[in-house]
């Protein structure tokens, strides 16, 4: 008679194996791997019990919610970065396109100090106002943006590290908000 013998690791996904041979199910084993047979078909995702005898149900993995809650922490990572920091002459967008901008502004104004040419921008904030920036304002501004991208991504590197060796309960009480830069928001 044919049967279906479930081969794995306990707590795993196992390899199925359909064979009317036991022996020849268990010649399929590994160092640490267990061997059943399993009577019935099931469909729904199962891992092997700890006893290594039955399928249960599979959980959501502690690496899949690890993975889960970095995506999240990702997102908050992404979403804080592009929300925006206080420079001296007020607070200004940090979005992709913004910061592409002010790149592009402090650049200018490098090479116009550089050369010894006179700079000025009139710079939208992010509260829509106006306000003039001259070569060292708009530099401040350049590297005011810099640092504050900088410390957001040390801040959700932080995260990431704390995710990758929490347990499940680590991963419940973890703070993906914590750690990052103020933003004047």
């Amino acid at each position: 008679m044919i049967a279906m013998f479930c081969i794995g690791t306990p707590g795993q996904s196992p390899r199925m194996f359909i064979t009317t041979d036991e022996v020849e199910a268990r010649a399929q084993l590994h160092e640490g791997e267990v061997c059943f047979n399993q009577a019935n078909y099931v469909a729904a995702p199962h891992i092997i019990n700890a006893e290594g005898n039955a399928l249960v149900v599979a959980g959501v993995s502690l690496d899949v919610q690890r993975e889960a809650k970095w995506i999240e922490a990702r997102n908050y990572r992404d979403a804080y970065s592009t929300s925006g920091c206080t420079t001296a002459l007020g607070r200004v967008d940090t979005n992709t396109n913004a910061q592409r901008n002010i790149n592009g502004a402090a650049t200018a104004a490098m090479i116009a100090k550089v050369s010894g040419v006179p700079f000025s921008v009139d710079w939208t904030m992010a509260d829509n106002s106006v306000v003039t920036h001259n070569e060292d304002q708009m530099i401040a501004m350049g590297l005011t943006v810099v640092g504050f991208l900088s410390a957001c991504q040390k801040a959700g590197t932080a995260i990431r590290d704390k995710i990758a060796v929490a347990d499940i309960a680590g991963l419940s009480a973890l703070d993906i908000t914590g750690g990052y830069p103020a933003n004047g928001a």
